[in-house]
């Protein structure tokens, strides 16, 4: 049953209310353009129902079941169930598609049956989720609360033990970036699409062991990508509210989704109404983010979470983030853009996103990588129209370009898909899974993935073996990884106000063991001076994680 209420919960988030809600905005457009469409519209939907549910305290999983069987009743009826002729063309396109299903496919197998394992993750978000699941405001709660919320639904409908259906949420983000790339390259066979969509899979593997981590960061540079897709539609007043909404997205996710706003509001072409209603609302928003959650939002240290502003420097503060984009190959990402300021088509880009996103994440918020990531969209656009004009200049490399792009071998392959048949299909796999992968079995999977996940898998079984033995205890062990109050299977031995190091704590001499990951210098010149002296041994050391103990 929670395998079943996991997947409903999961078309919650992502599918119900926008397919009921689609002829609101109802729009020509692409299968893809549909999908891409219901996905925000689903999105922005459950985020206001939560928050509202939550506020009348009704958020429970009994109204919230109630709901989505409306929706679900609503859709049946509504629901196309006829048949559907698909002739396939042998193409670039054809490759291009095969491509991008391959890495979707890829994506769903390495997050399927995940837990979340990654600092703010763990730490943060989930946390939230999970008391937003119980109706309680998170207490000193600093970020935007879309993601968390979302995340909720999965908790309240099946448990607050599972993570497997809240952590597959993350995939949805990278798939709808590569939806994205693929509608842009079949409806418009230009070079520079095609060029985004490499661009993107070379963004995708520099940031490979972090783009599923449950970091938010990754779901705000999908919504970023979509903002600047939708700005390539034919304008008229429903996309620009559809372009609206993908703003109160990114706000809802981060902060840092004012520059969308920004941006936004800078476009001529943009109605002066729709301009000034998306200005309020996001204003209603940042009052209500104040009052609920955002306690400090106007307080010195908002932008000095870690001390990234003491002893400010400007020129090692550039020095600094430049450092930060090479380490992480993104470097020439962003110098190749700086080039957009010849072409007036990107120009504008540069000017209104690109400088004030770097400018901001240099000067306030550098000490990450991941707080500029939302700028990525915006850098890879205009790259991809810098090399399209290169290759355009080029002929002899134009005309094979072309050549390729227009390669068409049609009607080799013709499908007939009969509707009734897939939705009965997609239903009895549902069933078919729920009843294999009953609730114990995931409850006990579960359980085994966090103790290995969450750190190190050698070092968790080490601390375990130790305590097994009788040789730790919350008296004689100390840690500055977090994480390890957050591992279930260290919870009943292990608290935060014992167990963790802060840089408060002075009097090393009274513990036995030390579990070190983070770089104080104090602690490290500590247990080096131990081992030295023969009074401490490292008991293992993986990945920059220290285990030491007595020798």
């Amino acid at each position: 049953m929670i395998f079943f209420l996991g997947c409903l919960s999961i078309l919650q988030i992502f599918c119900l209310p926008g397919i009921a809600l689609k002829n609101v905005f109802k729009l020509d457009g692409t299968l893809l353009f549909n999908i891409i469409k219901i996905i925000i519209i689903s999105l922005l939907v459950n985020y206001l129902l939560i928050t509202l549910l939550i506020y009348l305290k009704i958020y429970t999983k009994e109204v919230l079941l109630f709901i989505i069987a409306l929706e679900l009743i609503f859709i049946i009826v509504n629901l196309d169930y006829g048949k559907r002729k698909l002739n396939i063309d042998v193409s670039i396109n054809l490759v291009i598609t095969t491509f991008i299903f391959i890495l979707i496919i890829f994506a769903l197998f390495k997050n399927t049956g995940n837990v979340f394992y990654s600092w703010d993750a763990v730490v943060s978000f989930n946390e939230w989720a999970i008391n937003f699941s119980n109706s309680i405001y998170p207490s000193g709660m600093v970020r935007a609360e879309l993601i968390p919320k979302l995340w909720s639904i999965t908790y309240l409908i099946t448990s607050s033990e599972i993570e497997f259906f809240a952590k597959f949420t993350t995939v949805i983000y990278p798939i709808l970036i590569l939806l994205v790339c693929l509608d842009e390259i079949l409806v418009n066979k230009r070079p520079s699409n095609y060029i985004k969509l490499f661009l993107f899979c070379l963004y995708f593997y520099y940031q490979r062991n972090f783009i599923l981590t449950g970091y938010v960061d990754t779901a705000l540079v999908a919504i970023v990508t979509v903002f600047f897709y939708l700005l390539n539609q034919k304008s008229n007043y429903k996309i620009q509210y559809l372009q609206a909404t993908t703003i109160l997205v990114s706000l809802g996710i981060k902060v840092s989704g004012l520059f969308t706003l920004f941006y936004f509001l800078l476009l001529k072409k943009n109605s002066l109404f729709i301009k000034l209603v998306i200005l309020v609302i996001s204003l209603l928003y940042f009052i209500a983010l104040y009052f609920n959650s955002f306690n400090n939002f106007f307080g010195s240290n908002i932008f000095n979470e870690m001390g990234q502003l003491d002893s400010f420097n400007l020129k090692n503060k550039i020095l600094y983030s430049l450092g930060l984009l090479k380490e992480n190959n993104l470097f020439y990402f962003f110098i190749t853009s700086l080039f957009g300021l010849l072409i007036d088509k990107t120009r504008r880009i540069l000017f209104t996103f690109i400088f004030p996103v770097i400018i901001y994440w240099m000067l306030f918020l550098s000490y990450d990588i991941r707080n500029m990531l939302f700028a990525i969209p915006a850098i890879i656009i205009v790259n991809s129209i810098l090399i399209e004009k290169v290759l355009l200049n080029i002929k002899l490399l134009s005309n094979f370009y072309f050549k390729i792009l227009n390669f068409k071998k049609p009607n080799i392959i013709s499908l007939k898909f009969n509707f009734k048949i897939i939705y009965s299909l997609i239903f009895s796999l549902l069933i078919f899974f729920s009843i294999i992968f009953d609730n114990e079995k995931l409850k006990i999977y579960d359980l085994q993935i966090k103790n290995e996940m969450r750190g190190n898998k050698i070092l968790n079984y080490e601390i375990l073996k130790l305590l097994n033995e009788n040789k730790i205890n919350k008296d004689n062990f100390v840690t500055d990884f977090q994480l390890i109050f957050y591992t279930p299977m260290f919870r009943e031995f292990f608290n935060w106000n014992d167990n963790y190091l802060d840089h408060n704590k002075k009097n090393f001499e009274k513990y036995d063991y030390f579990l070190i990951y983070g770089h104080q210098d104090n602690v490290r010149d500590f247990i080096n001076n131990k081992i030295i002296n023969k009074e401490l041994k490292i008991i293992r050391e993986v990945n920059n994680f220290i285990l030491a103990g007595k020798n």
